[in-house]
């Protein structure tokens, strides 16, 4: 496999274990969505977990852009070689007929897949732009997905909280959308600050 940048997913293994074998059957047919894959740690990590069943899919969304967030905190990733080694490395794993890539934005993936997908996905996976506002749309648009039962994993849920820029920190996204939804869904944190919201009906 091939890594060029830090390594944010193995932290959170342990507890996406947890979560994913409490409410779901990863021997089913499941149909699984990852948005904002990097060099693809996560997503190998979700493939092992959720494609055990031949017909089982994982959508993985990115534009491998970088987008307004990288552009404010200026950080120097070569997005086209973030984007080659992704792609070198799914093409490493066993399941790799059972994994679909769309390079584009989170909204424009989400929602085309809304149109085929609507209440059918069992897992999503929220790491793309932390900004207020995609957040708020990218969470909006997964609930609309994700089928009751179904599981979403919205990461970096405190990030911002030491800056005074509201428009940097999801949590205030998160929030507004649980509580839009009450009693539609619960809701909890993990130890490493990841949201987790379970649609209940």
């Amino acid at each position: 496999m091939i890594f060029n940048y830090p390594n944010w997913s193995t932290i959170h293994h342990e507890h996406w274990s947890s979560i994913i074998e409490e409410r779901l059957n990863t021997n089913d047919r499941l149909l699984s969505i990852e948005v904002g894959c990097f060099e693809g740690r996560s997503t190998l990590w979700f493939a092992d977990k959720l494609l055990k069943h031949p017909q089982s899919i994982l959508h993985c969304i990115d534009s491998w852009e970088g987008g307004e967030e990288v552009a404010r905190v200026k950080l120097n990733y070569d997005m086209e070689r973030v984007a080659s080694n992704f792609l070198k490395n799914i093409q490493q794993h066993p399941r790799v007929d059972q994994i679909s890539v769309m390079r584009t934005s989170s909204q424009k993936g989400l929602i085309d897949l809304a149109f085929i997908h609507c209440n059918e996905a069992d897992f999503i996976y929220l790491d793309g732009s932390h900004t207020q506002k995609d957040t708020l749309i990218d969470l909006v648009l997964a609930l609309n997905l994700i089928k009751v039962g179904g599981i979403i994993i919205v990461d970096d849920y405190m990030n911002g909280m030491s800056t005074n820029n509201k428009l940097l920190r999801p949590k205030e996204a998160v929030d507004f959308v649980v509580q839009t939804f009450d009693d539609a869904v619960d809701f909890f944190t993990t130890p490493e600050k990841q949201a987790v919201i379970i649609r209940n009906k």
